[in-house]
């Protein structure tokens, strides 16, 4: 899907006004785009495949750092250590970064460039990853105390919900009063109420929340929510410069057609593929 997304991004540029980069699609290829200091670099041809740069990053230290923390995470209050370490790691490598450029003036939107992107970005996210393999190993360590113990007392997916919705609906984070609170947030601070949610689901897959969540409709936006996030950019785009004058309830139609049709037809049958020639179950 990965690939196919970029496909769609140089098709648009390859029937447009701009000449391709060979060189720069070169580098998306290879899904390094997220190592460049250059923000325009990294978003071109497919703008959200920068994510899945980062990801790739993580995919090849997951063996390693899966060893590495199964040693470490092997109780919850170990794992709770390791969802703070991450949430620490990504908080002290912005401040430093944010230190280097003098204090912050002005909204997010307002911000250069070097604020918001730089080199080694992938990095600066693996404190996020870190946080989330102890909240993995935090879930899996609860799912064997008591239905009556502390974990499955205080992780409930309604609060949960609450928790993550009230910042979200209640703080501006492109305020001028806090521009460094909303990029922290990006970088650190969001590890805590997403790990919550998800822990919360995970040992409550009875709960009203995570039944609603499970309804087919919406197990199959989830299953097609990732070829609908890789190709929304370049698909929008052509569509555009194919049909002008269609509307953003059409475009977003044919978006969830078209992620779904990519799901079945392309990310799903390769990846069942692949997990059986590797030996592993469905």
């Amino acid at each position: 899907m990965y690939f196919c997304g970029l496909a769609l991004g140089v098709l648009y540029y390859l029937r447009g006004i701009d000449p391709l980069n060979y060189n720069l699609a070169f580098v998306h290829l290879l899904g390094l785009q997220a190592w460049s200091s250059s923000m325009d670099n990294a978003v071109s041809f497919n703008g959200p495949a920068w994510t899945i740069s980062v990801e790739l990053f993580f995919y090849a230290t997951f063996p390693i750092a899966l060893s590495l923390s199964r040693r470490f995470a092997y109780s919850i209050m170990r794992s709770l250590a390791l969802v703070s370490i991450g949430t620490v790691y990504g908080a002290v490598l912005i401040t430093l970064h944010h230190l280097r450029y003098g204090p912050i003036v002005g909204s997010v939107r307002e911000l250069p460039n070097e604020y918001l992107w730089f080199a080694l970005i992938p990095v600066h996210y693996l404190g996020l990853f870190i946080a989330g393999m102890g909240a993995a190993h935090f879930a899996q360590a609860a799912l064997k105390k008591p239905s009556r113990s502390i974990p499955q007392r205080v992780f409930q997916p309604l609060i949960a919900v609450f928790v993550v919705l009230f910042p979200l609906t209640s703080v501006n984070f492109n305020s001028t009063a806090t521009p460094y609170l909303s990029i922290l947030v990006r970088f650190s601070l969001a590890a805590i109420p997403t790990g919550y949610l998800l822990i919360s689901l995970h040992l409550r897959p009875k709960a009203s929340i995570s039944r609603f969540l499970g309804v087919r409709p919406l197990n199959l936006l989830g299953r097609a929510s990732y070829a609908f996030y890789i190709i929304h950019v370049p698909f929008i785009w052509i569509i555009r410069r194919l049909i002008p004058e269609i509307n953003y309830e059409t475009q977003l139609l044919l978006l969830i057609c078209a992620a779904i049709i990519c799901y079945y037809v392309i990310e799903h049958p390769i990846r069942t593929f692949l997990v059986r020639l590797s030996g592993g179950a469905r």
